[in-house]
């Protein structure tokens, strides 16, 4: 596990565990992802950004914060490729995402592993089903024309507990920490 240094005087970290790519691979995934008409009115995610949320947290208190990491060291998963092949619009968070026509299994369990020990440790499963997905832009007023996708490979090597913070430019992620997963399965 690598540590980021956090600002522990803060009462509380707006938190989330996602699939955080390395930095070559977050490179190599900006330069083939989907080039779309932005008519939309949307307002591109950063590559520096993009994550696949496994489990979102919301706000956390910050003397929790060591036990969170606690239980995410807990997770035994395999590594894993999702393929993600269609673009998403989702019109209440005014979000255009890239998403997975199919999630392995390996990823829908690794979700549900990392729920598994959250819940032990307090909180509260996400109800709604798990669905891999990287937002691309929010804000957007209305969904793009229909545009075909050459499907990327998104590597899920590790686990990252990432702080977001609001700025007026949009959320900043800061990784904390990080857990490698297992020998590779797909």
């Amino acid at each position: 596990m690598t540590v980021a240094s956090v600002d522990r005087a803060k009462p509380s970290h707006r938190l989330f565990f996602g699939s955080w790519p390395t930095d070559a691979e977050r490179e190599a995934l900006g330069a083939v992802l989907p080039r779309l008409e932005w008519a939309s009115g949307g307002r591109r995610v950063p590559v520096g950004n993009y994550h696949l949320t496994l489990a979102f947290l919301g706000m956390v208190a910050a003397t929790r914060l060591e036990v969170v990491k606690e239980a995410a060291a807990q997770v035994e998963s395999p590594a894993a490729v999702i393929q993600l092949d269609r673009i998403e619009y989702w019109p209440k968070p005014q979000v255009l995402c890239l998403a997975a026509s199919e999630t392995p299994l390996a990823v829908r369990s690794l979700a549900q592993e990392l729920w598994q020990a959250l819940a032990r440790i307090g909180f509260k499963p996400d109800v709604r089903p798990f669905k891999a997905h990287v937002t691309l832009a929010r804000k957007v007023e209305r969904p793009p024309a229909s545009h075909p996708v050459s499907p990327v490979a998104w590597p899920v090597g590790r686990l990252a507990l990432v702080e977001s913070i609001g700025t007026p430019e949009g959320p900043a992620y800061t990784p904390l920490a990080f857990w490698p997963l297992t020998s590779s399965s797909t």
